[in-house]
């Protein structure tokens, strides 16, 4: 979980720019976050908030701690959703936990720096890039906790 974080920290920092759309780039670090919680449960949802928002903030200009605290809203709110028993239901349901995620973080930082973003738009990106990111997640993440588990 730590190299996910870590890796869409690094990425959101240098390259996201590279995937804009109609000015808009993709927080993948709220994705990260999300699919962390829906995979590894709250409290490691939680603790990837908290990690990916303090590499947020040490890559970024101005003070430590803003990220992390934007990113701490959405990780709680999304620990809470219900959950569903069908697959597509899950899914569906996790994309838009990531959507209000989204804008959970977009109107801390409003809130914290007075500094307009586009929330709503960055929230549909993030609502398109949760279900490929949460299976990703879930295959690799629980295919090790299955081997560590049978050993």
């Amino acid at each position: 979980m730590a190299a996910l974080v870590l890796a869409a920290a690094l990425i959101q920092l240098t390259t996201a720019y590279r995937f804009e759309v109609f000015g808009v780039t993709p927080n993948l670090v709220v994705v990260a976050v999300i699919a962390a919680v829906w995979t590894f449960g709250s409290a490691a949802g939680l603790a990837a908030a908290c990690a990916g928002g303090l590499l947020l903030d040490l890559g970024s200009p101005g003070a430590l701690g803003p990220h992390a605290l934007a990113l701490l809203p959405g990780a709680y709110v999304a620990a809470m959703w219900p959950r569903a028993r069908a697959e597509w239901a899950n899914l569906t349901l996790m994309a838009l936990s990531a959507a209000v995620a989204a804008l959970l973080y977009a109107a801390v930082l409003v809130a914290l720096d007075g500094q307009v973003r586009l929330g709503a738009a960055t929230a549909i990106y993030d609502l398109v890039l949760a279900p490929p990111a949460f299976l990703l997640v879930r295959a690799v993440g629980l295919g090790r906790i299955t081997r560590r588990a049978q050993a």
